[in-house]
């Protein structure tokens, strides 16, 4: 699982203009979600591989930073239509669920123009 994992994360980071920046987010966001699980071997075992598969993700890991989800815009880079800018929103469907629903809109005219001709 690790590897395709790990494999799938290289080829994403080609397509997302804002990986840099999201990057430590992404990781923030993770170590809240780990806090709610600290006791289950599962959860362990996946940060142990993602440490060791992943310098990038170990750094990250190390400054211990933890944030909140939080609704924002992401940027991909389509190979045909080039670049296509998103709003995002989660929706939880309880106080405390895991479970979410997350809802993508265009964020500019000019992705909405590149949809639409799709």
């Amino acid at each position: 699982m690790i590897d395709s994992t790990c494999s799938t994360i290289s080829a994403a980071a080609a397509r997302f203009s804002d990986w840099e920046e999201g990057t430590p987010r992404t990781v923030a966001q993770f170590r809240a979600a780990v806090a709610e699980h600290i006791g289950e071997p599962s959860w362990k075992g996946l940060v142990k591989r993602l440490r060791q598969e992943s310098p990038e993700f170990a750094e990250l890991g190390n400054q211990h930073e933890v944030q909140p989800m939080r609704n924002l815009t992401k940027r991909f880079l389509h190979p045909d239509a080039g670049l296509l800018a998103f709003e995002y929103t989660h929706l939880w469907f309880g106080r405390r669920s895991e479970i979410r629903l997350t809802t993508y809109v265009p964020a500019d005219s000019e992705t909405a123009s590149k949809l639409a001709a799709r």
